[in-house]
């Protein structure tokens, strides 16, 4: 901003849980980034302007009022909040998905016929306990306004008189390889950009199972299953007015793919392709929305490098200090890891909360998932190292 509090022609609002992939996708497209998120990270502020928010969602109302004029973009997971994203555009220009849209799309019901016209299974799902010999077996427990598998955890029954957690529904629990599929939505077409694997919680001591924890990619998909995401994305762009970036969550099997959950907004998997071939796909999210972009060129994504990211959790309370000092401990730029989502000097992350994301590439994607779940290994040990040493 100027001295009269006036932000640049080319200014782009962003909003959401953790938008500094977003910011830096937008600065790399030529535009200058505002960030109002629930950080207000280091590497945030050093591209724009960062706003941080304490009460989620309900205070980017006020946020985005007090901003200076300029059109906004939501990333997760303001998708599950309809009614608030139609209030927010009707005080700045949404480059996005509105209200009526978001709220189609996420339904499990819309993804459950689009999956079966498609061809394709869609987990059976229950919006009440099964009974029976049916009563806890293989069932996961979901929330209606989840975001990167946060909430999501095997079904449990009480005693007595089984009941759902409020908000929450019932689905199968399904094997399979976690995948996400990031397309473009344009003009009533969908354009598959790339495919990544997705890692969980699971796989770097995570605070959840199920919970999401970075991507490697992009992966090649095998040509029947190239064709089954083409199908999928082209039943999604005649039933819904998708636009912009959009990312389907689904299951890889032997023979065919499981669809999760559409996400329609700029994705944690889309740094991962956006990395991996030096794009900055926020450009083509603002062109498919309307924004004052040059016209929308074909769509298609020329791979130079593997790359990854993951997602490191507090294994306790972590101070910005705390994290530096376990980083170079663990030795992470010597093995070409670069650490991002730095918290601010006043933030204390508390334990299972997202401390920072790690960033890596190279030529092999299993030996780019392997640094990364390494490094993520070592810098969780440092930190717990560093509180142990600190003692009560």
């Amino acid at each position: 901003m100027d001295e009269t509090g006036r932000l640049p022609p080319r200014s782009v609002i962003l909003l959401g849980v953790s938008v500094r992939a977003a910011a830096h996708s937008a600065w790399r497209a030529g535009w200058q980034p505002v960030g109002i998120d629930c950080f207000a990270d280091r590497d945030l502020a050093a591209c724009g302007p960062a706003i941080r928010i304490s009460r989620y969602p309900v205070e980017f109302l006020r946020a985005l009022t007090e901003a200076p004029q300029a059109p906004w973009i939501y990333t997760g997971s303001l998708e599950n909040y309809p009614r608030l994203v139609d209030r927010l555009a009707a005080r700045r220009p949404l480059w996005g998905n509105p209200g009526r849209v978001l709220a189609q799309v996420r339904q499990v019901s819309f993804l459950a016929d689009a999956a079966h016209a498609a061809g394709l299974p869609f987990p059976e799902t229950r919006e009440s306990p099964p009974q029976g010999p049916q009563l806890a077996a293989g069932w996961l427990t979901k929330p209606r306004r989840g975001g990167g598998g946060v909430g999501v955890r095997p079904w449990q029954p009480p005693q007595g008189m089984p009941t759902l957690p409020r908000g929450c529904y019932l689905q199968r629990l399904v094997e399979g390889e976690p995948a996400g599929a990031v397309f473009l939505f344009a003009s009533g077409q969908a354009t598959l950009l790339g495919v990544t694997r997705q890692l969980l919680a699971r796989d770097v001591s995570g605070p959840s199972p199920f919970q999401y924890a970075g991507s490697v990619g992009p992966i090649a998909p095998r040509p029947w299953e190239q064709h089954a995401l083409e199908r999928l994305g082209g039943i999604l762009a005649q039933r819904a007015a998708l636009r912009g970036l959009v990312n389907l969550d689904y299951l890889r099997q032997p023979q065919t793919l499981v669809p999760l959950e559409i996400n329609p907004r700029y994705s944690a998997s889309v740094e991962v392709l956006e990395r991996a071939c030096d794009a900055a796909l926020l450009a083509w999210h603002i062109a498919a929305c309307g924004g004052p972009e040059a016209p929308l060129r074909p769509a298609t994504l020329t791979p130079r490098r593997i790359a990854g990211k993951v997602v490191v959790y507090a294994p306790g309370p972590v101070g910005a200090e705390d994290l530096e000092q376990a980083s170079q401990r663990a030795q992470l730029a010597s093995d070409g890891i670069a650490v991002a989502d730095l918290p601010a000097q006043d933030v204390r992350a508390a334990a299972g909360q997202p401390l920072c994301t790690l960033l890596a590439q190279g030529s092999d994607e299993a030996e780019v998932q392997r640094r990364l779940v390494q490094a993520a290994g070592r810098l969780t040990q440092q930190l717990r190292q560093q509180a142990c040493d600190r003692g009560p």
